[in-house]
């Protein structure tokens, strides 16, 4: 029988709690949290003049600035070499060597390249030009955000920081017209901290009624974060930020940058899963996951739940993301990466009850050929489709080797007609008469059989470990669901 299915996707573009432990009882709470997704909305619904980001990056003073349009701005001379450039406090050689490094990872110079250091939630990422250099920290959800970018010609410095409280904001930055020296970096964090209104310019101050205690205690901890990983955001290197000549102080860096701040809420599991079933208390892991999801985002009401996780070193790129997701009787542990073409490769985990018992299935899917329904609806044109399963403790057996792999998969390959219904072409038509297919849209590549499990067996430390690393705040992993890869 021929395989179809429809092709039509909704499109979204880019503490420590002990839980249910055997003899535990639930934490209640509940908040309505801001996605990452809903802040983006709202970032992209600011007019561009009143965009305080904006305003503070450049200026008509500043030799960078320039009042194109992203597209069509042009930066300054990508050739630059910091290290035949005379500079009063940076360090122009090792400039250079972060300069070479980035073009290394980013060619392009399209997107940020991310710093992920193990033990601190979120992740930092940074960007470097001729013009200036630019380093941030965000929390795993977004609720906590500091970043600073240097201006290279005046050796200074602009801060901006962001705190969400459900939805009350702690958000500011540096005057434009008093930029930062670059040792008055910690000297600026005590005046966000004392709320100082002549050094830092409030643009949202509504968390300050009901959480300055809050405020307070979750922004040492913020920069303490950001010290923590811009000291390790060149490790090819073998240097740091501060090694620039940027100096962060020392008076935060005794705060402990592993700590939960105010908004974080972290799960301890006290359970000893085995294949999906606590051998103490016979709970099941998808019981388990369904409220450590609740725990991390203070959010106990029934329905279905989902926070994405914590960002990976595995992942490929800063865009990519682990999305956690459950109805309650279910699992779902998704991965997803989309390259510059919008094409897609995800893999996702599904655990779900069954007569008592847990079952799964692991899909991984890679999508081409992007196209636009109607507004906020998308769908793909080709999908790749294949799907394993196992008995919970046997997936080593599924991934011992890339032969056994190909043999438990289950392949199909998607093209949608014209009514956005998928009809699988592998097995009714030649490789020659698909490739054909695939050359008719731009950007799209055609791999036969034995090519996409070649790049999925290739990716599956990155899929994997990435999810594992994302459910660090659920306190749990692949290995508890009975998910032994290897």
């Amino acid at each position: 029988m021929k395989k179809k299915i429809s092709l039509f996707l909704c499109g979204v573009f880019v503490s420590a709690f002990v839980l249910s432990g055997c003899n535990s009882s639930k934490d209640e709470t509940k908040k309505t949290r801001k996605s990452r997704a809903k802040k983006e909305t709202e970032i992209e619904e600011i007019e561009p003049d009143e965009d305080p980001a904006v305003q503070d990056d450049f200026t008509d003073d500043d030799p960078s600035y320039d009042d194109t349009s992203s597209d069509d701005y042009t930066y300054a001379d990508e050739s630059f070499n910091f290290a035949d450039h005379s500079f009063t406090y940076l360090d122009g050689d090792k400039l250079q060597q972060v300069a070479d490094l980035y073009d290394t990872k980013v060619p392009d110079h399209r997107r940020v390249e991310q710093v992920v250091c193990e033990g601190i939630p979120g992740s930092g990422c940074y960007d470097v030009w001729s013009d200036s250099l630019y380093f941030a920290y965000d929390s795993v959800n977004g609720q906590s955000s500091i970043e600073i970018r240097v201006d290279m010609y005046t050796e200074t410095a602009s801060v901006t920081f962001q705190l969400y409280y459900d939805d009350d904001r702690y958000y500011g930055c540096s005057y434009t017209n008093q930029r930062i020296d670059l040792n008055g970096f910690e000297s600026f964090i005590d005046s966000v901290i004392e709320g100082d209104r002549n050094i830092i310019e409030l643009y949202d101050d509504s968390a300050l009624p009901a959480h300055a205690e809050d405020v307070k205690k979750d922004i040492p901890i913020v920069y303490s974060r950001l010290i923590t990983v811009a000291d390790n955001a060149f490790p090819e290197l073998g240097f740091g930020l501060e090694d620039l000549g940027i100096d962060f102080g020392s008076k935060y860096r005794s705060i402990d940058p592993t700590a939960p701040t105010s908004q974080e809420h972290f799960a301890v599991n006290e359970h000893v899963f085995v294949n999906g079933v606590c051998s103490d208390c016979g709970m099941l892991w998808n019981e388990y996951y369904y409220e450590a999801i609740g725990i991390a985002d203070n959010d106990m009401s029934d329905g279905w739940r989902s926070i994405y996780g914590q960002d990976s070193s595995y992942m490929f790129e800063p865009g990519d993301y682990v999305q956690l997701s459950s109805h309650g009787d279910d699992a779902d542990i998704f991965f997803h990466h989309s390259d510059d073409n919008w094409n897609d490769e995800n893999c996702r985990i599904m655990l779900y009850e069954q007569n008592g018992r847990l079952v799964s299935y692991i899909n991984f899917e890679i999508n081409e050929g992007m196209y636009s329904i109607e507004q906020g609806l998308v769908g793909f044109k080709f999908r790749y489709d294949i799907t394993v399963s196992a008995e919970l403790g046997e997936y080593d057996k599924v991934f011992a080797s890339k032969e056994a792999f190909a043999e438990n998969c289950e392949m199909y390959l998607f093209v949608t007609d014209n009514d956005g219904v998928g009809h699988d072409v592998w097995g009714s038509k030649t490789d020659d008469e698909i490739r054909a297919m695939f050359d008719e849209v731009d950007n799209c590549t055609y791999y036969t059989k034995d090519e996409i499990l070649d790049m999925i067996w290739e990716h599956l430390e990155n899929y994997f470990n990435s999810m594992d690393d994302g459910m660090v705040m659920l306190g749990t992993n692949l290995a508890d669901a009975g998910i032994n890869w290897k």
